[in-house]
C-alpha cells in the first residue's frame, strides 16, 4: 500500500519543529495542566493536515482512538492525581502509536490480542527505524556538502548517547558536563526542540511520506481437530469452579455461622484471596479467548456450552472477589491500589460479557477486540470521572461515621483533588494542630534560649545551675518528642510544603480549588 501524494519531507520536517518548539514552551515546567490538553489538539490538527494533503482517508477506528486520546487528556486540566497522571500519559502514548500503526498500513481488523494490547510499541519503533532515510533529503546539495551533513548528523546522535552513557557511570563528568551545557544559553531549550522535533519527523515519515515496512499479520487457521482434549479440559475446569463457587455460597455468601469449625473471623476468611481469584478471572478470559483459534470438529457444541458454563462460573469468582475486597476495605479504609482493584474487577467482567456474546452470537474476532479496547478506553475515563482522591477521602471520613478510626496522614497524602473535601473534615484537628505547632515553636525557642544560657554564662558540668539547666532541657525535648506523632508530621508537612504554580502551563482546576479551600481554611482557624 502506497501514499497517494507524498508530502515532501521539508514539509513534514517544518511541522516537526514546530511541534518541538510548542513542546519546549509547554513542558519546561514542573507541572503539568492545561498545556496537555492544548498539545494534543495540535498534534493531531497536523496529523488530520498531513493527513489531507496525502490525500489519505482517516479510517473511522482512527478517529475514534484521535477523539479517545483528545477526551482523556482534557483531565490533565481537570484533575491533580500522580497515579491519574501516570494512567493517563500512559494510556494516551499507547492509543498515539496504536493510531499512527494504523496509518501506516498496519491491518488492525487481523490483530490478534496480543497484537493490538503487544505489538503496536514495537510496530511504532520498527517504523521508527526505518523512516529514518528522510534525513537524506533534508541534507543540502552538493555530493561534499551531503556527506559532511551525513557524517555530522550520525556524530551528533552518537555523542548524544555515548554522552549520556559516560555521565550516568561517573559522577565527576556528569558534573563536568552539566556545568558545561548550563554556560550554553537556550541549551535545554535547544535540547527539547530537537528531541520532539525528531522524534515527530521520524513519526510523520512512514504515514505521509513513504511507507514503512509493517509486520504482516496473518490469520491464525488451525486444522488439528482438538474438540476431545478441549471437552476433558474444560469439563474439568467447570467441575472445580463449580465446587469452589460451593463452598463460597456455604462459607462466604452465609456470614459467620458456618466459619466456627475453622476458627477464624468472617473478616479474615474474606480478606484472603482476592488477587488469586481476580488472576483466576484473567486466565479464563485468556482461555476463552485462545479457543477462538481452535477447531473442535464434532465437539464445537460441547466445547462452546463448557465455555458459556466457566464464563457464568467465573461470575460467581468474580462476586467473591468483589466481596472480599469491599470488606476489606470496611476494616481497613480506601486506598489507590484497591480503588483501581475494583475497577480492574468491572473490566474484566465487562470482557467475559463479551466473550459470552462472541460464544452466543457469530461476532468477529476484531469486532471483539475493538469491543475490549473500548471497554478498557471507557475504564480508563471512568476512572477519572469518579476523582480517585476525592472518592477515597469521601469514603474514608464516611467509615469515622461507623466508628472505625480515618488515617489522617493519608488523607493529608492524597492530591489537591481531595482538599477541599478532607479540610472541612480536619478543621477543628487542624487547629488543635496549628496550637501544636505554635506551642513546639515556643518550646524550641526555650531550648534555644537555655542553650545561649550556657554559652554565655560559661557553665560546666560541674555547676549546679548547668545541671538545673540541662534537667529543663531534656523536659523540654521530651515535650516536644510527645508532640510529633505521625498525624501532627504529616499536617505540618502538608502545610510547610505546599507551593501553587502559578505558571500558566500549571493551571488545573483540582489545584485551582485546593488553593481556594486552603485560603478559606486558613481565615477560619486565624
Amino acid at each position: 500500500m502506497t501514499i497517494p501524494q507524498p508530502v515532501k519531507p521539508i514539509y513534514l520536517a517544518l511541522a516537526a519543529l514546530v511541534l518541538g518548539i510548542v513542546a519546549d514552551i509547554f513542558f519546561m515546567t514542573k507541572d503539568w495542566g492545561i498545556v496537555v490538553p492544548i498539545f494534543t489538539v495540535i498534534f493531531f490538527a497536523m496529523v488530520a493536515v498531513l493527513d489531507r494533503q496525502a490525500e489519505k482517508r482517516m479510517r473511522p477506528f482512527d478517529v475514534a482512538v484521535m477523539v479517545s486520546v483528545l477526551i482523556i487528556s482534557i483531565f490533565f486540566a481537570i484533575r491533580d492525581s500522580e497515579m491519574l497522571f501516570v494512567l493517563n500519559m500512559l494510556v494516551m502514548l499507547y492509543l498515539t502509536c496504536l493510531m499512527l500503526v494504523s496509518l501506516y498500513g498496519a491491518n488492525i481488523k487481523g490483530f490478534r490480542p496480543w497484537d493490538f494490547f503487544i505489538f503496536p510499541t514495537f510496530d511504532f519503533y520498527a517504523a521508527l527505524m526505518t523512516s529514518a532515510g528522510i534525513f537524506k533529503h533534508l541534507k543540502p546539495s552538493g555530493s561534499g556538502k551531503s556527506r559532511v551533513f551525513g557524517a555530522l548528523l550520525v556524530a551528533a546522535i552518537l555523542l548524544v548517547i555515548f554522552g549520556a552513557l559516560f555521565a550516568g557511570a561517573d559522577q565527576v563528568f556528569q558534573t563536568i558536563v552539566h556545568d558545561a551545557l548550563n554556560g550554553i544559553d537556550g541549551f535545554d531549550d535547544l535540547a527539547v526542540v530537537l528531541f520532539v522535533g525528531v522524534i515527530a519527523l521520524l513519526a510523520f515519515a512512514p504515514a505521509f511520506w513513504r511507507r514503512a515496512t509493517i509486520r504482516e499479520v496473518k490469520p491464525i487457521q488451525s486444522t488439528k481437530d482438538v474438540g476431545v482434549e478441549s471437552v476433558i479440559v474444560l469439563g474439568l475446569i467447570d467441575v472445580l469452579f463449580f465446587l469452589f463457587i460451593i463452598v463460597q455460597s456455604v462459607y462466604l455468601f452465609s456470614g459467620q455461622a458456618n466459619l466456627e469449625a475453622f476458627h477464624t473471623t468472617f473478616a479474615e476468611y474474606a480478606r484472603q484471596g482476592f488477587f488469586q481469584l481476580l488472576t483466576v478471572a484473567i486466565l479464563v478470559s485468556v482461555i476463552v479467548w485462545t479457543l477462538r483459534y481452535l477447531t473442535f470438529g464434532a465437539w464445537s457444541l460441547v466445547v462452546k456450552t463448557l465455555q458459556v458454563v466457566l464464563i457464568l462460573l467465573t461470575g460467581g469468582v468474580l462476586v467473591s472477589s468483589w466481596m472480599r475486597l469491599s470488606l476489606y476495605e470496611q476494616q481497613f479504609g480506601f486506598t489507590h491500589d484497591r480503588l483501581f482493584s475494583h475497577s480492574f474487577l468491572l473490566v474484566v467482567a465487562a470482557v467475559l460479557v463479551l466473550l459470552l456474546i462472541g460464544l452466543s452470537a457469530k461476532v468477529k474476532d476484531y469486532v471483539l477486540l475493538q469491543s475490549t479496547l473500548a471497554v478498557f478506553i471507557l475504564a480508563v475515563l471512568g476512572m477519572n470521572l469518579v476523582n480517585p482522591d476525592a472518592f477515597i477521602a469521601r469514603q474514608n471520613i464516611a467509615r469515622a461515621a461507623q466508628g472505625y478510626e480515618v488515617d489522617v496522614p493519608h488523607l493529608l497524602s492524597l492530591s489537591d483533588d481531595a482538599t477541599p473535601i478532607v479540610l472541612p473534615y480536619l478543621q477543628d484537628q487542624l487547629k488543635t494542630y496549628q496550637d501544636q505547632a505554635a506551642h513546639l515553636q515556643d518550646l524550641q525557642n526555650q531550648v534555644n534560649g537555655l542553650q545561649e544560657t550556657i554559652k554565655s554564662m560559661k557553665l560546666t558540668i560541674r555547676d549546679l545551675e548547668y545541671q538545673e539547666i540541662q534537667k529543663e532541657l531534656r523536659a523540654l525535648r521530651k515535650e516536644i518528642g510527645e508532640i510529633g506523632t505521625p498525624t501532627y508530621r504529616a499536617f505540618v508537612e502538608w502545610q510547610t510544603n505546599y507551593v501553587y504554580n502559578n505558571a500558566w502551563q500549571a493551571w488545573n482546576v483540582a489545584r485551582i480549588e485546593a488553593r481556594h479551600a486552603r485560603e478559606v481554611f486558613a481565615e477560619a482557624t486565624k
